[in-house]
Order: structure tokens, then C-alpha cells, then sequence
């Protein structure tokens, strides 16, 4: 009897790009001077979201300045003191590095020698504001989240598959996402299938990275993932005798367990 082969339509919800999302948090004490930036504000990378007013980072600024003339008087001439002078200036500059300045800017520090009196609070990585925890005057403590900033250009859209899916589908494979909200599809490819099993809706995710450019997918939406499970030569084929429906549509019901069957759609 002729085969037919079948696309797998499978549940699937849109999710932020784990490796694109960032938690922004105070890496000094300090006020609020300026919020630039708020919720759903769209931002390039390295751009200035927050200045804080910050005693701490005054400190840490003429720390360095001192460690630095000490570093250098050390050198002219050489004296004893050289090795505990240039740990001291490399520790004063770690300090500044580690807070988040670049090494352009702590050079600029050194040959200026004018302290920054506002620390600013930069973006990791072009994005949008999703979150803000910020408020103009409030003192911060170190460590405090004052921002959320996600790449919404990629996101992650996590499909569910049922055990007797699994030897069906391989990462690699390309998948349409259709949401309710635009006709067509969005493209993508499954880049990977995780190894652990939901105990209560016996499910595997698989991971479909699909383009976001125009900004269509918003995080959250519910979707279809309609997977060509094309591996190799192999495909999910079934007997045409199976198909239901009327001309132009057509389902099977699949086995999701002994006594249980899901009603799908074949195109």
C-alpha cells in the first residue's frame, strides 16, 4: 500500500535566548544620579543605562592614582621596594578592571589623573530593557539587580516531545514555528534535545534557535513546531488507508499511550 510521509506538529512555547540575557547589577555602592534607560527601551552594546554617584568607586580611583606614582617613582632608580610597588599598582588596577572599566579607560585615568566622580553602568550586549529595578536617588549596595537586558534578535522556542517522538527527531533538523497572532511560519533549526524527561507531561524538550529580527515572536507565546523529520533517508511514513478527513484536510490519531490518542493534523 503507498506510504505518505508525515510532518510532526508538536507543542511548543517561545523562551528568551538563555545565552543572550543578562541580569545588570551594581558592581559598586552608590545613588542613582541618572536612569537612561527604562522598561522596553531598545539599547546598543556598551551604552551608558545607569550613573551612580559612588564614595566606593572615588576611593578605588585615588587608590590607583597613588599605587601608580608609587610604581613609578620605584623604577627611577630601581630600588628594593619595585616587586611590592608594581603588585600594588597591578591590585589597584585589577580593582577598577574588575568593576567593569575597560583598559582604554583606566589608561585615561592614569594619564589624566582627574577621578570620575559618576560611575556609569553599561550595557553588556545590544538589547532590550526587560526589566528595571531602578529608581532615581536610591542608594544601591553592591550586588543589587537594577536591570534586565535581553537580545530579542534570537530566541529559543521549546517544543514537546513525546517518547514515541524521540527516534523521529535529531538535532539539526529545520522546523517552522507558527504562532496565532501572523500568518506563515517562522524558520528554524532544532540545535539541540535535552536529556531530561518531565515526570508530568512525559516530555522531552527539544530546542528550536529561530531568527527574531522583525520582532514577531515575543517570549512566552504559545506555538506550533512543525519538524521535517527528514533524517538522512529515513522519515515518519504511515499507510494512506490511516488518513481521515476531508479532501482538503486530513488527521490521524496517534497512540500517546494505551489508552489514550491525540487527534493530528496532516498536511
Amino acid at each position: 500500500s503507498k506510504s505518505i510521509a508525515v510532518p510532526l506538529a508538536l507543542p511548543g512555547k517561545v523562551s528568551f535566548d538563555e545565552r543572550r540575557l543578562a541580569q545588570i547589577t551594581a558592581r559598586v555602592s552608590g545613588r542613582i544620579e541618572q536612569v537612561n534607560v527604562f522598561t522596553n527601551d531598545q539599547v546598543s552594546g556598551n551604552a551608558v543605562l545607569l550613573e551612580l554617584f559612588s564614595q566606593e568607586y572615588l576611593t578605588m580611583q585615588n587608590e590607583f592614582f597613588q599605587a601608580s606614582a608609587r610604581w613609578r617613582r620605584s623604577q627611577e632608580p630601581a630600588g628594593d621596594e619595585q616587586a611590592a610597588a608594581k603588585a600594588i599598582y597591578e591590585s589597584a588596577k585589577r580593582k577598577l578592571i574588575i568593576i567593569g572599566l575597560t583598559e582604554a579607560e583606566v589608561d585615561e585615568l592614569e594619564t589624566t589623573r582627574i577621578p570620575q566622580t559618576h560611575f556609569h553602568i553599561r550595557a553588556p550586549f545590544g538589547g532590550t530593557i526587560i526589566g528595571s529595578n531602578v529608581r532615581q536617588g536610591a542608594y544601591v549596595q553592591v550586588g543589587a539587580g537594577l536591570l534586565e537586558l535581553a537580545d530579542l534578535s534570537t530566541l529559543w522556542v521549546l517544543a514537546d516531545l513525546y517518547e514515541k517522538d524521540l527516534p523521529y527527531v535529531r538535532a539539526g533538523m529545520k522546523a517552522q514555528v507558527v504562532v496565532a497572532a501572523y500568518p506563515g511560519s517562522v524558520a528554524g533549526t532544532i540545535s539541540t534535545i535535552y536529556s531530561v524527561l518531565d515526570e508530568k507531561t512525559r516530555t522531552v524538550k527539544a530546542r528550536v534557535q529561530v531568527e527574531n529580527r522583525h520582532g514577531k515572536l515575543k517570549p512566552e507565546m504559545f506555538c506550533t513546531v512543525n519538524v521535517q523529520t527528514q533524517f538522512g533517508k529515513e522519515t515518519i511514513k504511515i499507510p494512506a488507508s490511516a488518513l481521515l478527513g476531508e479532501t482538503e484536510k486530513h488527521f490521524v490519531f496517534i497512540a500517546v499511550n494505551d489508552t489514550t490518542f491525540e487527534k493530528r493534523d496532516i498536511r
